[in-house]
């Protein structure tokens, strides 16, 4: 046999099985390449952000003036929840490959790109410039991805599911509703004054009559000596204390059912002023309106967080 064609024939065995070797090398890498998906950012500089519009069933635009975010309303501007809005900027601007899913429009109806399960998005900087405007869809199957769309375009891609619980929220979500919005400690206060009364669910009346004075470790005054823990539960509720939403009748609101006033060490005096909701409208309504010292607009808050709230001085005496 010829020795040299031998060496040859095995020779050409080695380059095909090298090349077969180099294809599927490169095969698994381009299926890697394909599962990575497109690198696409969603947002690049969250703090370019200067407006936020929401489109869904309930539909509502944020916006940032000196610094401060606030939930669009008519005339008047609802405060925002600052820390709120930063983190879905920030789970916007952390999204930055997409796996595209679909190319054709057909297919958005079963990717929730359609209709009442769409919610869409529009960030626009300082000077109007569109910096995203995307449509939200329904979750992937494995809960940890969304199905998005770009407007003009007839594909749909997956990312990240982190920015679209935000996203998907209603419109309160967004609300800054607290009413003391300052950072006041529990041992800041040195005396907590309250005066009235108010009307619980059951119709009973709770009598909020009383003054309460700091006295070492713990609070006493005109009932003698009150429960510490009892004291100092009241005052973290009441510093923390939160509505269901902003109220923004702009009715005159006339002397209030109860208010409580805190003195604090630095001198401040902070105060809440209750109004009840069926006196005002003539309605079978628990709820009550809030009135903070530390806000312009009143709370409505309900008669649950109102009952659990503001113990009368026989409760805060402890047992």
């Amino acid at each position: 046999m010829d020795y040299t064609k031998k060496i040859r024939r095995l020779v050409g065995v080695d380059v095909v099985l090298g090349l077969v070797l180099v294809s599927g090398i490169l095969a698994r890498g381009s299926g890697k390449a394909a599962a990575l998906g497109e690198r696409r950012e969603l947002l690049k500089d969250p703090a370019a952000v200067h407006s936020i519009r929401v489109g869904a069933e309930e539909t509502f635009s944020l916006s940032k003036a000196a610094g401060c975010w606030v939930l669009d309303s008519g005339a008047a501007g609802l405060p925002a929840d600052a820390e709120r809005v930063a983190a879905f900027l920030d789970a916007l601007a952390s999204v930055d490959r997409l796996e595209q899913v679909a190319s054709s429009a057909d297919s958005k109806a079963s990717l929730g790109l359609t209709g009442t399960e769409t919610v869409s998005l529009e960030l626009t900087g300082s000077d109007g410039t569109v910096l995203l405007s995307l449509n939200c869809g329904a979750y992937a199957p494995s809960g940890s991805r969304v199905y998005l769309a770009f407007p003009g375009s007839d594909a749909s891609y997956s990312a990240p599911a982190g920015f679209a619980s935000y996203l998907k929220a209603g419109r309160k979500r967004w609300l800054d509703l607290r009413a003391f919005p300052g950072q006041v400690q529990v041992a800041d206060i040195e005396e907590i004054r309250a005066s009235g009364s108010i009307v619980l669910a059951d119709g009973s009346v709770r009598s909020l009559s009383y003054t309460l004075r700091r006295s070492g470790g713990g609070w006493e005054g005109g009932t003698g000596v009150a429960d510490p823990a009892t004291v100092d539960a009241m005052a973290r509720s009441l510093v923390s204390i939160k509505g269901d939403d902003w109220f923004t009748d702009g009715r005159v609101l006339g002397e209030p059912d109860a208010v409580i006033e805190l003195s604090l060490g630095n001198s401040d005096t902070i105060t809440l002023s209750l109004y009840r909701m069926a006196s005002l409208y003539d309605l079978a309504d628990d709820s009550y309106l809030a009135v903070s010292s530390e806000r312009v607009l009143p709370l409505v808050v309900s008669a649950w967080t109102v009952a659990d709230t503001f113990k009368d001085a026989q409760a805060l005496a402890g047992s």
